[in-house]
């Protein structure tokens, strides 16, 4: 390669590996506090620990510790405690990720979790990158950005285990109760898998997984910890206590007796344990001694109860709370300390916003108003110093929120409220939007006096970041507020009509806000023309109530019959399929459940145009199909293969029942694009199941290539013949191995394949899996059976080859599973002579017995 090709490829590897990373990916590891001084110490002394860390006992555990605890107990402090102690002592490389159900989607799904884990260990080990060539990374977007999913990101995290070597890795991983437990199950299947690599492999791959007592999900191997039965984690809670505790008296007996009795009540969790010392400090600081001990009976022992306890015995600043509550619970996404203060006083105090917009406001102030309002249930979080990240407003732990929502604490608090408190909530969130759009409003007519007039020339002129810099500086709500608002008032409408609001936004404020919108913009292509509907404006924002709403009430606006020129947005249908808003496709396409296809005349007054064309001749229908949205078009296509090909699933099961012939090229296209539904629907007609192409490649050909297990296993059942060769001679199992396909194999050998079948060149899927280096894959054929002895072309056998390839982790697993060593090819050569590139590798081929006198037929 040359120079040139060299930096290229560097330079690829590098935006792949920055794609990788998210804004708030350490962000929960970094907000919890750091363990109070002499606590957790005691983990790295407890025996299961030091088992866990034990490399002699690792075959017994797997590598994997779970530690489990009531909520609040204090698990992820000490997560974070054994992630820095691991990352100090050497303990290998030290990946971990911490999921945060208050946090944004990357930070509770296990989407971000592959992408946080490959990520770091991609940036601690260099040399690992080259994977990232792999086809299976997805390709780089015009943003330089990457559309990664959990299977591509498996799919590297797997060969990068592979590539370790005798490397050891400790991955820590935190709060599994905050993610989906669905997708912790697959996780947790996953690193089973990821563990069967490393073994090969030699990879030393240490888990430590934190959660609470429930969901409860079987492990087969590893050691287990409960939190609050150990005796050291009881011995931080007395430590804490002590040091917390305002009591004058010091270690008197009846001092003593009070500290018995907290550690007593909370039963191990110690969120219950800083709440209570700072209720019972406020006593001692008043000179109440003889007040604790009657205050301290009083306090519940569940966390739960005692955040009732507290809020029942405050009445003070209500309102504030209640809207504090609302913003925590239901903002769109967590809102920024900034952002916090003013949706407060949006709601709170609106005729005060202009003026508190003009007033500096410290950082101190707004920590200290979250705090009040509130009653100390939510915190500003803590961001490092090395990003400008700015602080979030978050519940102080995941268990007030399930007070509220799952204890019935809102019910308790405001009764009168919860049986609609979420839509009522938004309804008020649309409020404090709303109001603060009109002030930021007028705030921008003193900015225009720096630009040039009209606004759309000085975005043109490219003065949009000034613009937009000025805006968020002195209006901090203002992103928050333009991008939220229909977003609110969609999730109030099943409880408070949203006719008023549409009606006076269309009138009074649309132009208002489409010239915020416009200034927050980053791309011109993405700004809204000045005339543009309030409906389009609805489908932009996948407003699906609210367009019901407006179609029901057959609200009128007063547009253009001929729609401005957008690009994405000639119509409001067009607008909702190029923004992917596809129930608010639906929604413009249906009234009362009927789709409004069948009464096309209807659709013109109503500014739905099924067949006007976009500025690329395409109607909102077809722009629909290339998508996918298959809800979106309800129109028959003229024969069967246009419904496959555009994935009409309903389109083609009728066609279907009204007897269309489904030909082969129709069963091996929905295979190629994995549309399983579309398969079964297909295999459910005449079609030929093993029918094939002009390579010979059959549907279960292409569903083995492709990993789609799921497929293949219905091809299967249909009667897809499993040892059928394509022209070359393979079978599906040798397309599997090649790919390193290990769960379709696994389904084909379940299925009768032949797992010693040689194609045309005499080569069977064990040597294509030894050939590609693909550990696992080589293992299951063994297992099922492959000839491990079997000589190839020029007499070498897979020993040979995965030496001459340099393939050492299948080298090694062969070499496990019995073969021969000392065996010879047609030239007398033995595995040792073409060893000769690394003298690590052949001090193991002579540790299993290899003959250094072994001479070629050459001499």
């Amino acid at each position: 390669m040359t120079f040139q090709g060299t930096v290229e490829v560097k330079k690829h590897r590098h935006l792949l590996l920055e794609s990788l990373k998210f804004e708030k990916i350490d962000s929960r590891h970094d907000n919890i506090k750091k363990a109070h001084a002499k606590t957790c110490q005691w983990l790295m002394q407890h025996p299961d620990y030091a088992d866990w860390q034990d490399v002699q006992k690792f075959g017994e555990h797997h590598g994997i510790l779970w530690i489990s605890g009531k909520p609040g107990a204090g698990k992820s402090t000490i997560m974070k405690f054994a992630v820095s102690q691991a990352s100090q002592h050497g303990q290998g490389t030290v990946i971990s990720f911490f999921f945060n159900a208050r946090g944004e989607d990357l930070e509770k799904t296990v989407l971000g979790l592959y992408r946080s884990l490959l990520y770091q260990l991609l940036k601690n080990i260099p040399d690992l990158q080259s994977v990232l060539d792999d086809q299976s990374a997805p390709p780089l977007g015009k943003d330089m950005t990457c559309s990664w999913s959990p299977h591509k990101l498996k799919s590297l995290l797997l060969k990068v285990i592979e590539q370790l070597g005798t490397h050891r890795v400790t991955c820590f991983i935190d709060a599994l109760d905050e993610c989906a437990e669905k997708e912790v199950r697959e996780m947790l299947s996953f690193f089973e898998e990821l563990g069967e690599c490393a073994a090969s492999s030699k990879t030393l791959l240490y888990a430590c997984f934190s959660s609470r007592h429930y969901p409860h999900v079987h492990i087969d191997h590893g050691l287990k910890l409960t939190l609050e039965a150990q005796a050291g984690h009881a011995k931080d809670l007395e430590d804490y206590v002590r040091t917390k505790l305002k009591n004058e008296d010091g270690e008197s007996p009846q001092t003593m007796e009070i500290v018995e009795e907290i550690i007593r009540k909370a039963s191990g969790v110690f969120m219950w344990v800083v709440l209570v010392i700072d209720i019972l400090n406020r006593e001692f600081q008043k000179g109440r001694m003889f007040a604790v001990r009657q205050r301290l009976a009083t306090i519940p022992e569940r966390l739960s109860d005692l955040f009732r306890d507290m809020l029942v015995r405050d009445n003070e600043n209500m309102d504030d709370f209640r809207l504090c509550i609302q913003w925590v619970l239901y903002s769109r996404r967590p809102l920024k300390r900034r952002e916090y203060y003013f949706a407060m006083v949006s709601g709170l105090y609106p005729e005060r916003l202009e003026h508190q917009c003009a007033e500096k406001i410290s950082e101190e102030a707004m920590d200290r108003f979250v705090i009040d309002s509130s009653k100390g249930l939510a915190e500003t979080t803590a961001t490092p110093e090395t990003t400008d990240m700015e602080p979030t407003v978050q519940f102080i732990h995941e268990s007030v929120r399930d007070f509220l929502l799952k204890d019935n604490g809102i019910q308790v608090i405001w009764p009168e409220a919860a049986p609609d408190f979420e839509a009522t909530s938004n309804e008020k969130l649309k409020s404090c939007c709303s109001s603060f759009i009109k002030i930021t409003d007028l705030g921008l007519l003193s900015l225009f006096d720096r630009v040039p007039k009209p606004l759309s020339k000085a975005l043109k002129l490219g003065k949009a970041p000034l613009l937009r810099r000025e805006l968020t500086k002195g209006y901090p709500f203002a992103e928050y507020a333009i991008r939220n608002l229909f977003h609110h008032a969609d999730h109030a409408a099943g409880s408070t009509p949203q006719i008023d609001f549409m009606t006076d936004f269309s009138s009074t404020d649309r132009a208002d806000w489409i010239v915020i919108y416009n200034v927050l913009q980053k791309y011109e292509k993405r700004r809204l023309h000045e005339t543009v509907s309030l409906l389009c404006i609805l489908a932009i924002h996948n407003s699906a109530c609210l367009i019901r709403q407006y179609l029901h009430h057959d609200l009128q606006e007063r547009w253009p019959r001929s729609w401005p020129t957008m690009e994405n947005y000639c119509t409001p249908l067009h607008a909702a399929i190029f923004e992917d808003s596809e129930d608010a496709a639906v929604a413009l396409l249906s009234r009362n459940g009927k789709y409004l296809h069948k009464v096309l005349p209807g659709l013109a007054n109503e500014g739905v145009d099924v067949d006007h064309s976009d500025s690329k001749g395409r109607t909102a229908l077809l722009l629909a199909a290339e998508k996918g949205q298959d809800r979106v078009v309800k129109k028959d296509p003229r024969n069967l293969e246009v419904a496959v090909a555009k994935n009409f699933v309903s389109a083609s099961r009728l066609l279907l029942k009204s007897g269309a012939h489904v030909s082969g090229d129709s069963l091996r296209f929905a295979v190629r694009k994995s549309r399983r539904e579309m398969v079964e629907i297909l295999l459910d007609g005449d079609t030929d199941v093993n029918s094939s192409d002009e390579r010979g490649y059959t549907a279960l050909h292409l569903a083995a290539e492709l990993n789609l297990e799921a497929i293949a296993q219905i091809l299967l059942e249909k009667g897809a013949n499993v040892q059928k060769q394509d022209e070359s001679g393979r079978s599906p199992l040798c397309v599997a191995s090649a790919k390193g396909n290990l769960s379709l194999a696994d389904v084909l050998i379940l299925g009768g394949a032949d797992v010693n079948r040689a194609d045309s060149g005499g080569h069977n899927a064990l040597w294509r899996a030894v050939w590609s280096g693909h550990v696992m894959m080589a293992k299951l054929l063994l297992v099922n059976g492959a000839d491990i002895h079997c000589a190839y072309a020029g007499g070498q056998t897979l020993l040979h080859i995965a030496t001459q390839r340099r393939k050492h982790s299948v080298a090694g697993m062969l070499l496990a599973h019995g073969a021969r060593v000392n065996q010879g090819d047609q030239n007398g050569r033995t595995p040792l002579h073409y060893a000769q590139y690394s003298v690590m590798f052949m001090k193991k081929l002579i540790n299993n017995g290899a003959d250094v006198n072994s001479r070629d037929d050459t001499g």
